[in-house]
């Protein structure tokens, strides 16, 4: 009877090892898929936030102000804005104007409130010379989140003032 229950105890123990060694190894193939499974989520999670963050208004607005108006080439933001010389000024005299109420001053821009579209106001020393808005772009990003351009541009001059 010793015997018996010896050898239905070493069955036994020789079983629960394989059905062990067989739960762990399913465990960690289970956990190892499951950390896969989360980094691929991450991935595409951290990829999707990118793509929605670098497509906000803010951004274009940055992007359109330190290509147009952080070192203004006057020449570009006067055929942008579509500004019509009068008949005793010339082009040449426009851009100096804009040139000489701008140089060595610190130009900024500060966002308008209060309208239904994004709109910009840039300033030289606190005085505004120029605006702009942006609009939605006819494409978007990857993830289907719209993408922002420049709009109009509007430069500001008195046409009293002597250009």
């Amino acid at each position: 009877m010793n015997k018996e229950k010896k050898n239905g105890t070493a069955v036994k123990k020789i079983f629960g090892n394989r059905t062990s060694i067989i739960f762990y190894a399913g465990l960690g193939i289970l956990i190892f898929a499951a950390l896969i499974a989360i980094g691929k989520l991450n991935s595409y999670i951290e990829k999707y936030l990118t793509d929605f963050e670098m497509t906000r208004p803010k951004y274009a607005v940055e992007n359109i102000f330190n290509e147009y108006f952080k070192n203004p080439d006057f020449g570009v933001l006067i055929d942008k804005a579509g500004c019509e010389v009068g008949e005793f000024e010339s082009r040449e005299d426009l851009k100096r104007y804009f040139e000489g109420s701008t140089s060595g001053k610190e130009i900024t821009h500060v966002y308008v409130a209060g309208t239904d579209k994004t709109k910009v106001n840039v300033k030289a020393d606190g005085v505004k010379f120029a605006s702009f808005t942006i609009k939605k772009a006819s494409q978007t990003s990857e993830y289907g989140f719209d993408i922002y351009e420049l709009g109009e541009i509007d430069l500001h001059y008195t046409r009293s003032a002597s250009v």
